[in-house]
């Protein structure tokens, strides 16, 4: 929650442009293999909309997506945001026992 809140606070109210609001993790793959991702919602005002953009990375590079996706459970449920399921694009947050499906890590 730490990033998190360091944004928050550093951000004026309304949407102002690089502005951010919803987050959420998930997992990706470069070159260096899977590995997750914190996403922001961005607000841009030459197009007055928000768009999806890569805040931050974990710390692991993994061979499968089932390997990262460990990594980045554990991140989301550390900084209580939901997890965006990469295989079933199913939004998890089983803190607030909201997800629509098992989550398990």
């Amino acid at each position: 929650m730490q990033i998190i809140a360091s944004a928050i606070a550093s951000t004026p109210a309304g949407p102002v442009d690089g502005s951010s609001r919803n987050h959420q993790i998930s997992v990706t793959h470069g070159m260096s293999g899977y590995f997750a991702v914190m996403m922001a919602e961005f607000y841009c005002a030459a197009t007055d909309d928000w768009t999806w953009e890569p805040w931050n990375s974990g710390l692991g590079r993994y061979d499968t997506t089932e390997s990262a996706m460990a990594e980045g459970r554990v991140w989301a449920e550390e900084e209580d945001i939901p997890f965006l399921n990469p295989i079933t694009h199913v939004l998890e947050d089983c803190r607030k026992g909201t997800a629509t499906e098992p989550c398990e890590g």
